[in-house]
This record gives C-alpha cells, structure tokens and sequence, in this order.
C-alpha cells in the first residue's frame, strides 16, 4: 500500500506509530509463539496468489521443508536452504485459514492453507498424524496472536482489589453497623401486618 499524508510531521507520526505497535506486539508474543515450531518435509503446490499471476503458481507438487517459527510459515527449497535461512516464501500465520482439504480426491492427507495476504497453499503430509499436527500447529499460533491482537485493542481493566472497594466504603460500613442486621429467622421479629396501625372508619356503625 502507499498511503499519503497531509505533512511530514503527519507522516513521520504514522510510521512510528506503526512501528511502536509492531515492536510491541513482537516483543510480547515472541515467547508464546516461538515455544511452538513445526519443522518437516512436506509436498506442496501453490494454487492463487493474490495478484492473480497464474505463472507463479505451480503446475506439479514440489518436496518442500516446511517450517513454522516466530509466527510465520516458511517454505524452503530442502533443509540446506533452512541452515542457511533463505526461505523461498514466507507467509504470516495471522489469520489465515487453515483445514483438511476436502476438494481433493487425486491425493490423501492433503491440507490447505490460505494467508491474510491471499497465497493458496496445498501441503500433502505422509499420514493422517502428522496431517493433523500440523494443523494443529499453525491454528494454535493463529490464535495465540489473535489473542494477543484483541487483548491489546481492547479496554484495559484493572481488577485490583483497591479498585473494587468504592472510596466510601467506610462511611458505608459505619452506617450498616448503627443500623444493625436483622434474622429473619429470629423470634423477636415481628410480622409486618402487626406493626402497622389500624386506620380509624370514617364511617360511624349505626345502633340499632
């Protein structure tokens, strides 16, 4: 995207802005999300690219290392390139869709996978297993930084006790100790149609 601005300084506040958030969010889910790394050789085929370039996609299924790290999926050439840490692709897990591939009959244990940024992936996996493990992997840090993304945009709460007690907390506690309680299974209570007063009839009873 290119965005323009109505000034330098409106500019500059942007970007910061945007880096402060990025920084933030990084630094406090890099400890979730890196305890949860998948690493294997899958069989894949690219099949949409959000530019709609049907020349990038692949027309057979390519032996891929697969990895899943610091909240992205990565896709490496064999596990040479992943020593090296030169990914051919690299897509964001944040919400991305991720589920058994259902549509394809040709081969088995086949899942797809679908980034925020409109990349289309099928991975085929040797079993059912390691199938669902890896889907299992990849939903679970999408929704650790969902989580984390939601936790940050909404309204903090301090749920302290100091700030559940009111200010007048003692006042209201003087005034329910000279007002005293009273048991309503105590004896020396008495019913409320007892204690109110029979009102005088306007009317006199006529003697006969």
């Amino acid at each position: 995207y290119l965005f323009q601005a109505t000034s330098e300084e409106e500019m500059n506040t942007w970007i910061s802005k945007i880096k402060q958030w990025y920084q933030r969010r990084v630094a406090i889910t890099a400890g979730e999300v890196d305890a949860v790394e998948a690493n294997g050789t899958l069989m894949r085929k690219v099949v949409a690219r959000r530019t709609g370039d049907s020349k990038s996609l692949d027309k057979s299924w390519i032996p891929s290392h697969i990895s899943v790290k610091k909240g992205n999926l990565l896709v490496y050439k064999d596990e040479k390139n992943l020593n090296e840490g030169s990914p051919l692709f690299e897509e964001p897990i944040l919400n991305c869709t991720v589920d058994v591939d259902t549509e394809h009959k040709k081969r088995k244990h086949v899942f797809k996978f679908s980034s925020i940024i409109g990349t289309t992936y099928l991975f085929q996996a040797t079993s059912e297993e390691e199938m669902n493990t890896w889907i299992s992997k990849i939903k679970q840090v999408r929704d650790m930084e969902d989580r984390e993304i939601r936790r940050e945009h909404s309204p903090s709460v301090d749920k302290t006790r100091d700030h559940l007690i009111p200010d007048n907390a003692a006042d209201i506690s003087d005034k329910i100790s000279e007002g005293g309680s009273v048991d309503p299974k105590s004896p020396d209570k008495k019913k409320s149609k007892g204690l109110k007063k029979k009102k005088p009839s306007l009317f006199r009873k006529r003697k006969e």
